[in-house]
Formats: C-alpha cells, structure tokens, sequence
C-alpha cells in the first residue's frame, strides 16, 4: 500500500478509473455489498470470476487492490470524494 494519499499519479488513475462507467459501477456495487465477491457478482449479474478479473483490472491501472480493507478504505474515500465533487457539477450545470 502505499503512504502518499495524493500523489498526482495515483490521483489522476483513481478519476480516469473513476470516469468509466462500467468500472464506476463495479467499484460502487463492490463497496455497497461491503467487499463481498458473490454478493457484488449477483448485484452486478455477472460470474464471480469475471468480477474478480474487473478487480484485478483496476488494482493493475490504480496500484490498490480493493479487496485488502486497508486499500478499500483509502480507495472509498477518494471514490466519495469524487463522485461528490462530480455530482455537485453535474447538478450546477444542469439548473
């Protein structure tokens, strides 16, 4: 894990992952069945290995491995933070 919360690199990987929706919906579903593989696979409607294969997907582009609690915690943070700040623009330039 690593010990930099906002390294540039790792920040600027975490919203481009952020940004694309399938990914998106992945590590939402993931962290809504509280890192539960079977449970977020029947959510997701897919095969538990091919949720496994997205996870491994993103911890290769983000350098965090979802699964470990430690990295979740960090990883669900910033996807909070994120989704807040994109949420707030969406809206103001919505009305």
């Amino acid at each position: 894990m690593h010990h930099y919360l906002l390294d540039s690199t790792i920040t600027t990987n975490l919203s481009k992952c952020f940004k694309l929706p399938l990914t998106y919906k992945t590590i939402d579903v993931f962290f809504k069945c509280g890192l539960n593989l079977s449970d977020a696979a029947k959510e997701l409607y897919i095969h538990r290995n091919t949720l496994i294969y997205r996870l491994d997907k993103i911890q290769r582009y983000i350098s965090y491995d979802i699964r470990d609690f430690n990295n979740a915690i960090l990883v669900k943070i910033l996807f909070f933070i994120w989704t807040e700040k994109n949420n707030f623009y969406l809206k103001m330039f919505s009305e």
